[in-house]
């Protein structure tokens, strides 16, 4: 192979590595984007908890006034 190719050679295999390293940042916020939703389910979750105490608390309180009434 002449030496006069070795140039080219040389900046093909640096566009090349280029080209990966911005693949990897993408992947990386995908990554991040799926924490995010995964953060927001949880909280969806604990909003359901809550409201299921707050059922529970009224029932307690409805049974408390149906003793009352007897």
């Amino acid at each position: 192979m002449p030496l006069r190719e070795w140039p080219r050679l040389l900046q093909l295999q640096q566009q090349q590595q280029q080209q990966q390293q911005q693949q990897q940042q993408q992947q990386q916020q995908q990554q991040q984007q799926q924490q995010q939703q995964q953060q927001q389910q949880q909280q969806q979750q604990q909003q359901q908890q809550q409201q299921q105490q707050q059922q529970q608390q009224q029932q307690q309180q409805q049974q408390q006034q149906q003793k009352h009434q007897k």
